[in-house]
Formats: structure tokens, sequence, C-alpha cells
């Protein structure tokens, strides 16, 4: 086997990027939750739905630039830590840097003096965190089936090889056993 120095360095590079949109994935859809829990408080409150929300919602990670900015710094600098290091990152992992990110901008922006409307933004902040965490849990079971299925396919085939090579050593065996040699006899293939 050769060594192939492109192949390594397209594996590093290649699981450098895969990591760090492992992150960056994590925080941006933690804080779209937590965006959008914002929205339904907003929308509780009084105010009407307009394009400037949907807009909010595509730049959800500069909502992490509030009161908790501290918080918010600590929790990314430990995500990019987590997701450079770690030897493999899970999805608990993965759950975890998205439910800190999304509390982070919750709590940054969704405590208002109305109760209904941040009891609402809450409930909906909880909703849709465990959405996004049995979504992510899900995705990780269909792979997971998918890698089972592909390994049960080629345990059949092994096992169908290895019954051919087993008629195949029977046929040698008749082919070399001499014709006086009672039938139980086991025969030497190395003669």
């Amino acid at each position: 086997m050769s060594f192939d120095p492109l192949d390594v360095f397209g594996g590093a590079v290649g699981s450098i990027f895969k990591r760090l949109l492992y992150f960056a994935s994590a925080i941006w859809l933690g804080c779209a939750v937590g965006v959008v829990a914002l929205i339904v408080s907003w929308l509780v409150e009084g105010q009407s739905p307009d394009a400037g929300m949907f807009l909010i919602i595509c730049l959800a990670p500069l909502a992490l630039l509030n009161g908790w900015i501290a918080l918010n710094f600590l929790t990314v600098a430990i995500g990019l830590a987590y997701s450079v290091r770690a030897v493999d990152p899970s999805y608990k992992g993965w759950m975890i840097l998205a439910g800190v990110a999304s509390l982070g901008v919750k709590l940054g922006w969704g405590l208002s003096g109305k109760w209904l409307p941040m009891v609402a933004g809450w409930v909906s902040w909880l909703v849709l965190l465990a959405m996004l965490g049995a979504g992510v849990w899900l995705l990780c079971q269909y792979f997971i089936t998918r890698w089972a299925h592909h390994l049960m396919e080629v345990q059949a085939e092994t096992a169908g090889r290895g019954i051919e090579r087993e008629e195949i050593v029977r046929a040698k065996l008749q082919a070399t056993r001499p014709p006086d040699a009672p039938p139980g006899v086991i025969v030497d293939l190395k003669r």
C-alpha cells in the first residue's frame, strides 16, 4: 500500500471542515430556536408579523450579542473547542451546544414585563428545543439503522461465500481421495 499525501491532506481538511460545520449548525439552529421563541412572545404581545421577523431568523446568531454576552461568548468558545478537539463529537454534545446557545438568546431578549408573552415564549422555546432534539435523535437513529442494514448485507454475503468455499474444499477432498479409502476418512490436502 503506497502513501498518498493528497488523500491524507484531503481527509484532514475534510475532517476540520466537517467539525466546523458541526459547530456552526449547532450555534445557528440553537439561536434560531431562541429567536423563534422571541417572535412567538412578540406575536402574543400584539405585534403584527412582517418580513423583518424572517430576516431576524436568518441572522439568528447575531442575537447572541445581548446582555448575556459573557455567557454567550463562553458558550461559543467552549462549543468550538469541543467541536474541534473531541475525538468523535456526538449528537448529545450537538444538542447541548444548541440548547445553551438558544438559552443565551432567550435570556438576553426574552425577559419582558408582561407575563403572558413571557410564558408563551418560554413554552414555545421548550417545545421547539424538544422538537429539535427529537429530530436530531431520529436522524442519528436513521443513520445507525442504515449502517446496521449494510452490516447485515455484508454478513449475509460473507456467509454465502463461506458456504461456497466449503463446497469447493469438499470437491477437492473428493477429487484427491484414493478410491479404496473408507467413506469417513479425512484426507490431508497437503499431499
